[in-house]
């Protein structure tokens, strides 16, 4: 309620799944373009991924006087149309937040450091930006996170008090049908047996009774926390682009330093078994953070379409129970006829193929070396302090712009306000640090749709 009814945001792949089975209900000339525009979607796939007779998206990359640029477009219709969604103010930020990293941070950093010896440039720059540059975004998303959650704790309150209030006086069912969740009370009691199903995992897989209580507790507020910047995020570039993976390197580095201090410092435990202990907790907050994204989405068709929210968080979870039985089949299976990971496939290669057709899985591979990584002493904290420095500056220039929100000036004779920045959609910290993580072709490619949409509506 507090993202989709109170802070009123956009959901794209909500939007679109309501769009169409209105187009559904009504037929006609409405489902006459949903069904063209699906057509065109279809063909345009089987073009470019299907028949491959062009390319999924364009690069250029050049090398001038010591100074790398490199800039990419992707051809994705869906990324057009989540642009088109969230229109030209968010897709603007996205993309300065992606600038800032590609154009700015990246030559700086080659200039300063050097470049990766490559002879393709492109793929050189994108090695920078991938192992440097995008630990910036992830250190701002993180302070961003904190900051969203900060800046709605009003909402937030407001929202479970009403919820609270509701269940307590029994006024849950007189309450519109649109408007019953779950009461509070069971779903209080679900996250308990939850809890503790979870600490009693932790404890069989670690053999340690102090770090799993230490663990499910950190847990529970990691992944509250992140599954929130998740459902935040997934309401203004949609779940498809929302970057879980940033969200599992800032868990992971959390949970490595509560790790170490219980596991390591207080009962002396081995180096594998530490870093088995934070990937456990690191794979189940990305698991929550995904799936937050995806029922945000949900509850917002049904918003938009008066459905009644306590029918859809059940069917929500019977979904999530299939997918815990059908998601590790599926993987196993995946991984026996082909091999996950070039890192895995290296040591173990398929009897027939060998590696030749590894699923390359780049995010599980950056998380498995990011592990090591952390309790080898070899992680990228400049980049990251530099990101939370960067969402400092900007929760500073909102503060600083906000006071004068109310202030005018005088541009050829006439008298002007200022424009609002502060609060609110106007300087968005998250949306700034998304296009920082981002590919710069996801970021270039939304903020084309937000272009359109603009351009279309002016005209």
């Amino acid at each position: 309620r507090v993202f989709i009814v109170e802070e009123a945001l956009l959901y794209p792949e909500g939007i679109a799944c309501e769009e169409v089975l209105i187009a559904g209900e009504k037929g006609g000339s409405y489902l006459n373009v949903i069904l063209y525009a699906l057509g065109l979607g279809a063909l345009y796939g089987w073009m470019v991924k299907g028949f491959e007779l062009t390319q999924a998206k364009v690069e250029v990359a050049a090398d001038i006087i010591g100074v790398r640029i490199y800039s990419s477009l992707d051809y994705s219709l869906s990324l057009i149309a989540v642009g088109w969604i969230v229109g030209m103010q968010i897709a603007s930020f996205i993309f300065f937040g992606a600038i800032i990293g590609v154009f700015i941070l990246t030559p700086l950093y080659g200039l300063t450091y050097g470049w990766p010896v490559d002879h393709d440039i492109a793929h050189g720059f994108k090695t920078l930006w991938m192992t440097h540059i995008r630990f910036v975004g992830v250190g701002c998303m993180v302070v961003g996170g904190l900051w969203t959650l900060i800046d709605m704790r009003g909402t937030i309150k407001s929202g479970l008090k009403k919820a609270i209030g509701a269940d307590v006086s029994g006024e849950m069912g007189s309450l519109p049908r649109t408007e019953q969740d779950i009461p509070m009370n069971r779903a209080v009691i679900a996250l308990g047996v939850i809890a503790f199903l979870t600490f009693l995992f932790y404890w069989w897989k670690t053999d340690s009774l102090l770090l799993a209580i230490v663990g499910a507790i950190f847990l529970a507020f990691t992944a509250f926390f992140f599954s929130a910047v998740a459902g935040y995020i997934a309401g203004v570039v949609g779940s498809s682009n929302s970057p879980v993976s940033g969200m599992t390197i800032a868990t992971i580095m959390a949970t490595t330093l509560v790790v170490w201090l219980v596991g390591g410092v207080i009962l002396g435990m081995a180096q594998t078994d530490l870093m088995y202990a934070t990937l456990i907790i690191a794979s189940i907050v990305a698991v929550n953070a995904a799936i937050a994204g995806d029922v945000m989405q949900d509850l917002k068709t049904g918003h938009l379409l008066g459905a009644t929210p306590w029918k859809q968080q059940i069917a929500e979870l019977i979904g999530v129970l299939v997918g815990a039985v059908v998601a590790p089949l599926t993987l196993t299976v995946l991984n026996e006829a082909f091999r996950i990971t070039p890192t895995y496939c290296a040591a173990n290669p398929h009897p027939e193929w060998g590696c030749a057709k590894v699923l390359e899985a780049p995010q599980a591979e950056i998380i498995g070396t990011l592990i090591q990584g952390l309790f080898g002493g070899d992680v990228n904290y400049p980049m990251l302090g530099l990101g939370v420095l960067v969402a400092v500056i900007i929760i500073g220039a909102r503060w600083y712009l906000g006071s004068w929100q109310s202030s005018k000036i005088r541009l050829f004779g006439i008298s002007t306000p200022i424009p609002k920045l502060s609060g609110g959609p106007q300087l968005p910290i998250m949306s700034i640090a998304i296009g920082m993580y981002l590919p710069f072709y996801l970021s270039a490619t939304i903020f084309l749709g937000g272009s359109l949409n603009y351009l279309v509506s002016r005209s």
